[in-house]
């Protein structure tokens, strides 16, 4: 708990010293309005006893006046409204009397209250002698009666004219004495005011600055970090609040940043000094293709073999010999695809009317030893691939899956779409593949010689070729995928990414 309050309050920290400016400024605003409210209430207090006092005595007396002419109305004419109403402020004037103090008192104008409380009580003991004698007929007695009352009533106004007047030199006294105090107030009020305000300014600039000057050095330097300047001092704040928390790790911050440029240069450099050997190995590669190329096209001209194909074509077609004119053609169609540039894309349905060539000359040539399957979707055959990927593993699934069965073989092409994916998978029925060799086809493991079957075909290179020219073509890992399982068959998954030609060609 302490702990708690001393990082809420304390004073090392922005909100410590918000909180602790905002209840200093809170305690004195409050501490100023309950002395203010103080000294008013007791003001107000020796008002209300001043006003209360005036009007005491003036009550008391215009009762006496109107008491004194009812008694004078009923001794004349003995009306009864007039005794009604002599009573009815003889009962009020017997309680104001009560409630006078009757203490022993040296106060002069206790004195003179308690006198005059004696004085009403005498009056009105003459004013009912003075109506019972009236009542009695005795008119003597009665008109003495009311000359004692009467000359009581002159004692009491003369003594209330005297209290008055008393009151209104103490009360004069005591509104100067409220005056000078309500003056003082009024001073101090405007010293607190000014004081609270100057003290406000000058918190609230010493807040400001020892808050915006790290800030604004904190903007300047993020500003430098923005102009790729990494060399600018350190920025330092004095105070150990959060602000020197921001500065320590933006310091550490720039570091880093500085420090992971000087490596990032390095590995540039580097990569740029491992990319012209990758070049000048490139070229050399290049070179011996080229010379491998003018190897091969010495030995024979595609193009001349390809025309001469066309021309077979064609006198098959002269001779009636139908079957031969479309073996011929189809041969012809394989040859002039495989023709094409190696890095020059295709589409997927391009890829299957190869494939179709190519299954229709082994089914010439096998005849009904193998079966083939097509489950194609239209939607997904207008992606973009690489070319002579799909004939390859069909003709690995001919020789090594089922060449070995006389009957019974089975080829099955599936294209789908699967989420945003084309599957291309290739199924055989054959004998399966060795686990071991499924894996050293998918990590391109071919530094060992390569295996031989028993027909004399290499194994691995073929597949290898084609992986390595979807991941190239791609920019990804996840191209291919091998399920076989001991002469059960084997299928291969092409996983090719939703890449359209339009695509391409932005």
């Amino acid at each position: 708990m302490t702990s708690y309050f001393k990082k809420v309050f304390g004073f090392n920290t922005i909100r410590g010293r918000l909180l602790l400016y905002s209840l200093l400024l809170i305690v004195i605003m409050i501490s100023t309005s309950l002395y203010t409210l103080y000294n008013a209430k007791h003001i107000l207090e020796k008002f209300d006893y001043m006003f209360n006092n005036d009007m005491y005595l003036t009550k008391l007396s215009v009762d006496l006046q109107t008491i004194d002419e009812q008694l004078l109305s009923y001794l004349t004419t003995k009306s009864s409204n007039s005794l009604r109403d002599y009573t009815k402020i003889s009962d009020s004037l017997k309680i104001s009397v009560s409630e006078m103090s009757r203490d022993i008192s040296y106060d002069s104008g206790k004195l003179m209250l308690k006198d005059i409380g004696n004085m009403i009580d005498k009056y009105l003991s003459q004013g009912d002698a003075a109506i019972s004698a009236k009542r009695g007929r005795n008119i003597v007695e009665c008109n003495l009666r009311y000359s004692e009352s009467k000359e009581i009533v002159g004692y009491i106004n003369s003594y209330i004219k005297q209290l008055n007047l008393n009151q209104f030199h103490e009360n004069t006294e005591k509104y100067f004495s409220i005056t000078e105090k309500l003056k003082f107030l009024q001073m101090l009020n405007i010293v607190i005011i000014g004081s609270t305000f100057l003290l406000n300014v000058v918190l609230t600039f010493w807040f400001a600055n020892k808050t915006s000057v790290p800030i604004v050095s904190l903007a300047q330097s993020a500003n430098e970090l923005a102009k790729n300047n990494f060399d600018t001092e350190n920025v330092k704040v004095d105070t150990n609040d959060e602000l020197k928390v921001m500065a320590d790790a933006f310091n550490k911050m720039k570091g880093h940043i500085r420090n992971h440029i000087g490596e990032l240069k390095y590995q540039a450099e580097t990569e740029s000094k491992l990319k012209d050997e990758k070049l000048t190995n490139l070229k050399m590669k290049n070179l011996l293709k080229n010379a491998e190329l003018k190897a091969l096209q010495s030995q024979i001209n595609p193009h001349f073999l390809f025309n001469t194909l066309n021309a077979g074509v064609q006198l098959a077609m002269m001779e009636g010999a139908e079957k031969t004119g479309v073996f011929l053609e189809k041969m012809s169609e394989l040859f002039r695809y495989n023709l094409r540039k190696m890095d020059t894309p295709v589409t997927l349905g391009e890829e299957i009317e190869n494939v179709y060539a190519y299954i229709y000359l082994l089914q010439t040539r096998f005849g009904d030893l193998i079966e083939y399957e097509y489950y194609i979707d239209e939607d997904a055959i207008d992606i973009i691939m690489p070319s002579q990927i799909i004939q390859p593993i069909i003709e690995n699934a001919c020789i090594h899956g089922i060449n070995d069965m006389e009957i019974g073989g089975k080829i099955c092409l599936r294209v789908k779409k699967v989420d945003d994916i084309v599957q291309v998978i290739i199924e055989d029925n054959g004998k399966g593949m060795d686990p071991k060799k499924i894996q050293q086809i998918c990590d391109l493991d071919f530094d060992k010689p390569a295996n031989k079957d028993k027909s004399g075909h290499t194994t691995s290179i073929g597949m290898g070729n084609v992986i390595k020219r979807l991941k190239a073509f791609y920019g990804q890992e996840d191209v291919i995928e091998i399920r076989s399982k001991a002469f059960k068959g084997t299928s291969v998954i092409l996983k090719l990414p939703l890449k359209k030609e339009e695509d391409m060609l932005v």
